[in-house]
C-alpha cells in the first residue's frame, strides 16, 4: 500500500460519528442486554439449586455494565473490520480486545449453563449432587472464566505486535491488558494465591483490572492533549473506564 494510499485512508477513517454508527451501536448494546438475561435465565435453573432463589434473581449492577460494553465494543469492532487501516486507531484495538472477550465469554457461558440445565431436565433430582454442575471438570460458574481467559492471550499478543504503529502508552495499555489476563489465570489456577491477605483477595480483580485501566488512561489523557483521538478511541475508551470506576464504588461499599 502505498504512503498516500495510508494518508487517505487515515483521512476517512477520521470521519465523524454518524447516524448509520450510532444506530448500530445502540443495536448492539440492546442486543447485549437481550444475551445477558437470556443467558441469566439459562442459568436459573441450576442456580436455583445450589443458591439461593434470591440470589439467582438478583441482578448485578455491574454485569450490566460489563453487557453494555460488550455490546458496544462488539458494534465497534464490526464498523472496524471495514474501516482501513485498522490497526492505527487504539479505539479498533480496544474494541477488538473486548468483542474476543465478549464472544468468548457468552459462547463459553452459554455452553456451560445450557449443559447443566439440560441435566435438570433429563434428571430433576441432579440438584441433590454438586457432581452435575460440573462440566469437563470445571464448575459451570467459573467455566467461562477458566477457559475464557486462556482462549484470549492470542488475541492480546497480536494486538500488542500488530500494534507498532500506534505510541507507546497504547501499546503499554495492551500489555497492561495481558499482564491482567495472566494475573486472572493465575488466580484461577496457582492455589498459593489464595494464602494472600484477605483484603487483597477481596480487591484482587478490581487491582487487576486497574493496571491496564490506568495505563489506558495515560494513554488517553495524551492523545487528547496531543488532540489524536478518533471517535472509535472515546468510545470504547469511556465506558472501560466508567466500569471500572462503578466496580471499585461497588466494591467499596459491599461487605
Amino acid at each position: 500500500m502505498s504512503v498516500s494510499q495510508v494518508e487517505t485512508d487515515a483521512k476517512e477513517d477520521m470521519r465523524r460519528l454518524g447516524i448509520y454508527e450510532l444506530m448500530l451501536i445502540t443495536a448492539g448494546i440492546a442486543m447485549a442486554f437481550a444475551v445477558h438475561r437470556g443467558l441469566s435465565v439459562i442459568r436459573h435453573v441450576p442456580d436455583w439449586a445450589w443458591r439461593s432463589a434470591e440470589s439467582a434473581a438478583r441482578i448485578n449492577g455491574t454485569d450490566v455494565l460489563v453487557a453494555c460494553v460488550y455490546g458496544m465494543s462488539l458494534s465497534v469492532y464490526l464498523l472496524a473490520i471495514r474501516s482501513k487501516p485498522f490497526w492505527i486507531s487504539p479505539g479498533k484495538s480496544l474494541a477488538l480486545l473486548f468483542a474476543t472477550m465478549c464472544l468468548l465469554d457468552w459462547t463459553l457461558d452459554f455452553f456451560a449453563s445450557s449443559t447443566v440445565a439440560l441435566r435438570f431436565l433429563v434428571d430433576p433430582q441432579a440438584g441433590n449432587s454438586n457432581t452435575a454442575g460440573y462440566v469437563l471438570g470445571i464448575w459451570y460458574e467459573q467455566f467461562s472464566a477458566r477457559l475464557g481467559y486462556l482462549f484470549g492471550l492470542p488475541v492480546l499478543i497480536l494486538a500488542i505486535i500488530q500494534s507498532r504503529q500506534q505510541h507507546l502508552t497504547w501499546r503499554m495499555a495492551w500489555v497492561g491488558f495481558l499482564v491482567f489476563d495472566l494475573a486472572i489465570v493465575a488466580a484461577l489456577n496457582v492455589d498459593s494465591i489464595a494464602s494472600f491477605p484477605r483484603t487483597v483477595l477481596n480487591w484482587y480483580f478490581e487491582i487487576a483490572m486497574g493496571i491496564p485501566v490506568v495505563l489506558l488512561a495515560i494513554a488517553f489523557f495524551r492523545g487528547m492533549v496531543k488532540r489524536e483521538l478518533d471517535w472509535w478511541t472515546v468510545l470504547t475508551c469511556v465506558p472501560v473506564f466508567a466500569t471500572w470506576m462503578v466496580a471499585i464504588v461497588m466494591r467499596s461499599l459491599g461487605p
